[in-house]
Order: C-alpha cells, then sequence, then structure tokens
C-alpha cells in the first residue's frame, strides 16, 4: 500500500519532525458533519459499452465494377465520357482512373452499376458545382485516391453546390493511400458532404473550408485514416436533424442512426464550433499510436468563471443527440432505445483544447483506455446519465468542471483533474432530486485540486479502493467532499484537505475507520502518518488547508496512529469508524457545517 501511494502523490517530503503527543478530541466527528447519517451504498453498474453492437458495420469489403477507362485530363477522350459547359460527366458504371490538371468538376450522373472514380496525381477547380459531384443512385459511389499520389480539389467559383465532394442521395467510399487536399473557399462550403453513409480507409486527406470538414447523415467510419481538418464550423459530423414526429421517432430508434466509427486514425481538427459530433454514437477505438488532436472555437479561455462556462460554444468530441426543428423551433428529443446516446473510447492519445465540453454525451459515456491532456472552458468528461471510466490517463489542466454524470463510476485508471468548481459531480439539473445520483469509486488513482467542491454528488458516494487526494478550496463556501446521501468509504486511500467552513466526513455506516483533524492553522505543512513506526503515508500539499480527512486501507479498528503535521504530532487511537482530532471552529463541538446542496 506504502508504494501505491508514494508513486500516485505529486510531491513527496523526506522530513519528519517529532514533539510532544496531543491527545485532543474536542468535538464529536458526527455532529453536523455527515456522520451521523447511515450513507447510502451504491455498487458498480452493468451497463457497458458493450450494448453497443456495432459488428455488422464493420469488415465490410467494397466490390469494383468490371470495366476499366483511363482519362488524360489534357487529353479528354470524348467517347468515354462527355463535357457539358467545361464539366466531365460520367454516365456508365465502370473504374475511371483520371490523370492531369483540369479546370472544371467531374459529375457522376445515374448510372446502371457502380462507378469509382480513381485519382491519380490529380488538380481539379471548380467552376459551377462541387469538385467531384455523385448524383442520385441506387449504387454505391467509389473514389479511390491512388497509392503514392498528391491529389487537390478545390471550389473555389461553384455556385450549385457548397461542397467540394457532394454523394447526393447515395453513400460513398474513399479508399487508397494516395493523399487527398480539398480547399473550399466559398462561404458555405464543405469539405465532404453524403447523404447517407460515408467510409474512408487508408487515405491521407487535408481539408481547408469555410464550413464543415465532412458531414454525412447518417454514418461515417474512419480506419487507418490520416485526416487534417480546419473548418470554420464542424469538423466532422453526422447530421440527423428531424424535420417531423415521425422523422424524429426513426432517428432516435437506434444508436447506429448518426454514428461514427474510428479505428486507429490520426486526426487533427480545428474548428471554430464542435470538433467531432455524432447524433446517436461516437465510438473510437484507436491504440495510443494514433493521435486525435482537436482546437474548438479557440480553445479554452485563459480565465474560466460560471458565466464564462454557460457561455461557451465549440465541443471537442460529442454524441449530441437529434433534434426536431419545426417552424424554427429546436425541440431536443430523448433516445427511445435502452442504451441511449453513447460516446465510447477504446483506446488512443487525445489532445483536447476546448471552449465548451472536451467530452460529452446526451446518454452515456464509457472510457476503457486512452491517454487525455484535456484543457476546456466548460467540463472535461460530461454525460447527462452514466460517466463510466474503467482506464487511462487522464489529465485535466483546466476546466470549469472535471468529470460529471447523473451517476459516476471510475474503476481504473490515473486522473489528475484541476477544476474551477467541483471536480468529480453527479448532477443533473434537468432530473427529479430523487433521481438515484451517486459516485462510485474504485481502483483507481485520482487527484483534485479544486477551487470548488473536491468529489460533489447530488445522491450518494461510495469508494471501495484506489487512491484519491484532494486538494480541495481554501475558503469554506465548498468542501473536499460534498454528498447528500452520504460518503462510505470501505477501502482504498482517501486523504482530503480543505477548509474549514464547510465539512464533511465519511458515513457512521462506512467500514475503514478515518481520522477528521482541524488544524486550526492556515499552512501548506507536511502530513506524515505511521503505524507501528511503519510509513503509510507522507506529502507535502501544494495549497493551503485547515482540515484534513485521511483514510487508508491500512487503518484498522483499535490502531493506534501517529499523525504529524508540521511540527505537531498526533497520537490516536482508532476506536471508532470516525476519529476526531484538533481544535474547533467553534469551541462548542462543532468543526463546521455540512456543505451547501447543488
Amino acid at each position: 500500500m506504502i508504494k501505491k501511494i508514494l508513486l500516485f502523490i505529486l510531491v513527496i517530503s523526506t522530513s519528519f519532525i517529532m514533539c510532544g503527543c496531543q491527545k485532543d478530541e474536542t468535538f464529536d466527528p458526527w455532529d453536523d458533519l455527515g456522520g451521523n447519517q447511515q450513507g447510502e451504498v451504491s455498487s458498480e453498474s452493468d451497463t457497458t459499452y458493450e450494448l453497443y453492437d456495432i459488428s455488422s458495420y464493420l469488415n465490410q469489403e467494397v466490390s469494383l465494377p468490371l470495366e476499366n477507362y483511363s482519362i488524360d485530363l489534357s487529353n479528354i477522350d470524348l467517347s468515354v465520357v462527355t463535357i457539358e459547359d467545361n464539366n466531365i460527366v460520367i454516365t456508365k458504371s465502370g473504374n475511371y482512373e483520371f490523370t492531369g490538371s483540369y479546370q472544371g468538376s467531374i459529375i457522376i450522373e445515374d448510372t446502371d452499376g457502380k462507378v469509382n472514380v480513381i485519382l491519380n496525381n490529380v488538380t481539379l477547380n471548380s467552376v459551377d458545382t462541387a469538385t467531384i459531384y455523385f448524383k442520385k443512385t441506387s449504387e454505391d459511389r467509389i473514389l479511390t485516391v491512388k497509392d503514392n499520389t498528391i491529389n487537390t480539389l478545390t471550389n473555389e467559383l461553384g455556385t450549385d453546390e457548397d461542397s467540394v465532394i457532394i454523394a447526393k442521395k447515395t453513400s460513398l467510399v474513399i479508399q487508397g493511400t494516395g493523399t487527398l487536399n480539398l480547399i473550399g473557399s466559398l462561404e458555405d462550403c464543405t469539405g465532404i458532404k453524403v447523404k447517407k453513409e460515408l467510409r474512408i480507409t487508408g487515405t491521407t486527406i487535408n481539408i481547408d473550408v469555410n464550413k464543415n470538414g465532412i458531414k454525412a447523415d447518417e454514418f461515417l467510419f474512419f480506419e487507418n485514416v490520416n485526416l487534417k481538418v480546419n473548418a470554420l464550423n464542424d469538423g466532422i459530423k453526422t447530421d440527423l436533424e428531424a424535420e417531423s414526429e415521425e422523422d424524429g421517432s426513426n432517428y432516435t430508434s437506434s444508436y447506429t442512426n448518426g454514428f461514427i466509427y474510428i479505428k486507429n486514425s490520426n486526426i487533427d481538427i480545428t474548428a471554430t464550433d464542435d470538433g467531432i459530433a455524432a447524433n446517436n454514437l461516437l465510438y473510437i477505438d484507436n491504440t495510443r499510436d494514433f493521435i486525435i488532436d482537436i482546437t474548438t472555437n479557440s480553445g479554452a479561455p485563459s480565465a474560466i468563471t460560471e458565466t464564462s462556462s454557460d457561455n461557451a460554444s465549440g465541443k471537442a468530441l460529442k454524441a449530441g443527440g437529434v433534434k426536431l426543428v419545426i417552424d424554427d423551433t429546436e425541440i431536443d428529443l430523448q433516445a427511445t432505445y435502452p442504451e441511449n446516446y453513447g460516446l465510447v473510447i477504446k483506446g488512443g492519445t487525445f489532445i483536447l483544447n476546448s471552449n465548451d465540453d472536451a467530452i460529452t454525451s446526451k446518454g452515456n459515456i464509457f472510457i476503457l483506455d486512452g491517454k487525455f491532456d484535456i484543457s476546456t472552458g466548460d467540463d472535461g468528461i460530461h454525460a447527462e446519465y452514466l460517466t463510466k471510466i474503467t482506464g487511462g490517463e487522464i489529465l485535466i489542466n483546466k476546466c470549469y468542471e472535471g468529470v460529471e454524470g447523473a451517476q459516476v463510476e471510475i474503476t481504473g485508471g490515473d486522473l489528475n483533474i484541476t477544476s474551477v468548481d467541483d471536480a468529480i459531480n453527479a448532477a443533473n439539473g434537468d432530473f427529479e432530486t430523487s433521481y438515484n445520483f451517486y459516485i462510485y469509486l474504485d481502483n483507481a488513482n485520482i487527484l483534485i485540486n479544486a477551487n470548488g467542491d473536491g468529489i460533489d454528488s447530488n445522491g450518494n458516494v461510495t469508494m471501495n479502493g484506489g487512491t484519491v487526494i484532494i486538494y480541495g478550496p481554501t475558503r469554506g463556501a465548498n468542501a473536499s467532499l460534498d454528498s447528500d446521501r452520504g460518503f462510505v468509504v470501505n477501502g482504498g486511500n482517501l486523504i482530503a484537505f480543505g477548509p474549514m467552513g464547510m465539512v464533511e466526513n465519511p458515513a457512521s455506516n462506512s467500514t475503514q475507520p478515518y481520522i477528521s483533524l482541524n488544524t486550526s492553522t492556515n499552512s501548506k505543512n507536511t502530513v506524515t502518518i505511521k503505524k507501528n513506526n511503519e510509513l503509510l503515508f507522507q506529502h507535502t500539499p501544494s495549497k493551503t488547508y485547515q482540515q484534513l480527512i485521511v483514510s487508508l486501507e491500512d487503518f484498522n479498528l483499535n490502531d493506534t496512529i501517529i499523525l504529524n503535521i508540521g511540527s505537531s504530532e498526533y497520537e490516536v487511537t482508532l476506536s471508532r469508524i470516525g476519529n476526531a482530532i484538533g481544535q474547533n471552529s467553534s469551541g462548542m463541538g462543532n468543526q463546521g457545517q455540512r456543505p451547501p446542496r447543488r
């Protein structure tokens, strides 16, 4: 246990100052401190990312047409294609390999079979429509970017369709390991716009446009893609917007409507609005070798306040739900499938600098692994329902609130959170107060530096294991621990530094003893804890504190603990679950008040 704590805490002090021991129990730890109640106990739920079964969408092969045609754009064979208003028009099925440069577009009309457009070092600049335009058809369309080629498509003059590449009322596959540069200087120009499904495998794509980078209505698939987007609206999005209640019912009936899947892809997005936004499900299955780097709306502001967070816009990763739009009125629709809207991250490396939430879902969030470097002007990780973290390295450098959900489960990983308000919060202002809000902690290493509450639950908190170190607020309007229905400690290592104004101790039905100390001073004094001359814990906090709560997995009833705070030493016999030492703030046996409910 010693190694686990000492490896986790940021600063270790080797000094140990001995002095005369004190046995000071001048207040009852159950007196208005939260411990006088039996805390509710939660367990880890059986809700997991495996509820989202996407297997039928994976490993789909692409079949190609039989006929092959080669077209030199400097000498176009009119027996293969036609020219209309300077645009190249394809009217029959086949594989069309283009080389060279051309002032105009490639338009694929409805055909009797599949069409595969192959780009082999092509430069196209559209005149009056999208640069490559796949029109309505019952057949899927294919765009192949030939290996080891660089291809540039520009829409600077088009007025008919506001995209560089568009697949209208059809699906599109983009494949090949070449490079595709898409430039759209028109005011409302999108890089790639697809009515149905878009699959991209293996291609390097660079997009610089004045609207959305990539947009598909139904489904987006990325595998082994290198993508860079600079967009004045959203980076990548699915776009299901219901215009009738019937459409809304259909769109919210399955998580595979408005679904984005990312597998082993590098993605770099700079966007004025959201980075990656799915309607129902965003599913990321990268290894840590692949980087998702997103900056939205100029990133997190230098100063974050409650007002600035309320007015923030530009989320990095979002499962945003479906809207019903009637007569310019927008209504958020609730998912009707049991799993709810979802955001799943199975791994990867993430650099997220967002003006609004960094990772957010209208439903649930599941983080299994990954390395995260997050700065945000609002919440670091926010789900309307369940936020579940089972692994990963999560650094939230700055945020308004850190990890939030109506229910929060953290059962693995390393988290380091610096927050303007609450660091970990179980809340949802849209739900009734009787909702089963809870926080469940086990087997994770968590370091918190909060100006608001360190851990705050509108329900209960249950801690069964792991290590949690809290640098709480330095003023009394908030507290290191804050729960409506009790904070139960059954295992692990809890060390909470905080102020005296508002204090909540663990509940009386905790099974692991704790010490609650009021130091009566405001300092950064080193804390040293020993049992039987064995060092259990030593740490110098980075913030001042007046009050300390400590519960270690080596604490047992009737143990004698030696606790040093700077030059003061306390000998404490753990005769009960809650053991209070030090000076109280009122001199009347009451160390403080319970924090206000939020």
